[in-house]
């Protein structure tokens, strides 16, 4: 949208998100927009706050304590989301400012967070950094990206937990289920990589719809003592 001013792209983003949570069967109303205004300037956010944004998200303490204090003053009811790695001596700093804080990824800074909340009677809601295997959501292990990159699935409660499907198939001839169609598409595959030594192409598209569709149909069916294991 080049020329649009700040509030009509907001307003694009507010239609495109409609429009997404009406294709998945939710309100719009609790899809919340955070504007990522980190190396932004004041004078680049207030038209924002203007056009009626209230959600921002910064990745530094630091860079967010030199902007935000005089942007709330001007607007109470804003809320800031710290979307950066945080390190544990910036813990207290965090808490004072930030409403959520969505990187705590080790014990370190579970304490650090701990102990400043006790200490400012501060408790800013906090999200775990999720990690499956040698997968984390800075696509990367030790330091070294993770090639193909992976999309990840975050589950909720069991309400059974005997009676849960796990990962991986247990004995030779169960019933195999394939869920979904499936196409040839090597773009960004392992086989790609290791079989053939390429790193390139797209990764197969994702149709978010019929994922839910898949999705509806699995969770029941899992739950059922027979199902033993279910994969993706």
């Amino acid at each position: 949208m080049t020329g649009a001013s700040p509030a009509q792209r907001l307003e694009a983003v507010r239609d495109a998100i409609g429009r997404s949570a009406r294709l998945a069967g939710r309100r719009a109303a609790d899809v919340t927009l955070i504007a990522v205004s980190k190396t932004h300037g004041a004078e680049s956010i207030r038209p924002l706050i203007a056009a009626g944004q209230r959600e921002f998200g910064e990745n530094r303490v630091q860079e967010a304590q030199d902007k935000w204090p005089a942007l709330r003053a001007e607007a109470s009811d804003l809320r800031l989301h710290l979307i950066g790695r945080l390190q544990s001596n910036k813990a207290g700093d965090a808490v004072a400012l930030f409403d959520s804080i969505h990187s705590v990824d080790r014990p370190s800074l579970i304490e650090a967070l701990a102990e400043a909340m006790a200490r400012q009677g501060r408790r800013p809601d906090c999200f775990l950094q999720v990690v499956s295997g040698n997968v984390s959501l800075y696509n990367e292990t030790n330091g070294q990206g993770i090639l193909p990159t992976p999309a990840i699935g975050g589950v909720g409660l069991v309400d059974d937990v005997t009676v849960n499907a796990s990962i991986a198939f247990k004995d030779e001839g169960e019933v195999v289920i394939l869920i979904g169609e499936t196409q040839g598409w090597l773009g960004q595959s392992i086989y790609l990589r290791d079989v053939c030594g390429r790193e390139e192409g797209a990764p197969p598209p994702v149709d978010l719809v019929q994922e839910k569709r898949n999705g509806e149909f699995v969770r029941p069916a899992t739950s059922r003592p027979s199902a033993r294991s279910k994969t993706a």
